[in-house]
């Protein structure tokens, strides 16, 4: 028989655990403050109910107390997993700094940086983009840079320059910014391989586009009743049989053909017209202009 108090024991432990799944409201019930502290922490510590019997806690593998030490809170651990032999570490040196220098160049080689001498010769402050690459303003130099720059092209832009470039400038003056900008010339501190570069990507490229600003200029917009075009057709023609023969004897050849024809008025070539200012007609107004409406413009009115 067991002594009375360990019996009063084994019924309260009993009473703890219920026989089933169906018992286990009741069992909570049963439980006192202190039993359901106790339950509450070894929830949180294995995660499950230990009240269950299908839930009961695995006993563990391995004792704790002998793993403990192996793990990363012992210090010899730590000291032996860190450390390198100095002959190791030696010949393990090398091929770090290489890894290293190898990241450095394939950073550094991402992106593709334009050398100097490549960049654009106006200053940056001699024209104002807009957010969209549109030239908002510019020094003359600067336009004649941009016409025939030698890293881009931008047909609308020289369409446009060439329509309106009679609003602030004269064909001579721009002929002669152009002939510059053919005869560039490269900076003196160049090694060969650099000044093969840039013969290769810059002079060439120049020289073409202003060749094709030539070209176009007289096949559409040249007009023989402005002021300047004619001088300019003749400072052309001599530009075109000295200096750009040196250099571009095909491209000169076929420009000598072109003013030959404008010189001679003949067939083939776009001819513009000049718009010469006129006196206004009277203006068709409405009856009333305190309230106008779209509808009350008179349609000759809105297409003038």
């Amino acid at each position: 028989a067991l002594p009375a108090h360990l019996a009063r024991r084994l019924a309260a432990s009993a009473a703890s655990y219920p026989a089933s799944d169906a018992d286990d409201e009741g069992a909570s019930r049963s439980l006192g403050p202190r039993d359901t502290r106790a339950k509450d922490k070894l929830s949180r510590f294995f995660g499950d109910d230990p009240s269950h019997p299908a839930q009961a806690r695995r006993p563990p593998l391995h004792d704790e107390q002998s793993i403990a030490p192996t793990t990363a809170h012992s210090p010899t651990v730590g000291r032996t997993s860190s450390r390198i032999p100095d002959d190791t570490a030696a010949a393990a040196a090398p091929s770090v700094m290489s890894s290293r220098s190898s990241d450095k160049a394939v950073s550094s080689g991402a992106p593709d940086q334009v050398p100097w001498y490549l960049s654009y010769d106006a200053a940056p402050d001699e024209m104002i983009l807009s957010g969209d690459g549109q030239v908002k303003g510019s020094s003359l130099a600067a336009l004649v840079e941009r016409l025939a720059a030698h890293d881009v092209s931008d047909p609308n832009f020289v369409s446009t320059f060439l329509l309106t470039y009679h609003s602030f400038t004269t064909t001579p003056e721009l002929f002669e910014g152009l002939f510059k900008r053919f005869l560039i010339q490269p900076p003196a501190i160049l090694t060969e391989a650099e000044l093969e570069e840039w013969t290769e990507r810059k002079l060439k490229p120049v020289r073409l586009r202003v060749y094709n600003l030539f070209k176009t200029w007289l096949e559409q917009h040249y007009v023989e009743q402005v002021e300047g075009d004619p001088l300019g057709l003749e400072m052309l023609r001599e530009f075109a049989c000295t200096t750009m023969a040196d250099y571009m004897t095909n491209a000169a050849e076929q420009l000598v053909r072109l003013i030959d024809k404008r010189r001679a008025s003949q067939g083939g070539l776009r001819k513009m017209v000049p718009n010469l200012p006129n006196a206004a007609p009277p203006p068709l107004l409405p009856r009333s202009l305190s309230r106008l409406r779209l509808m009350d413009i008179n349609p000759q009115e809105m297409a003038r």
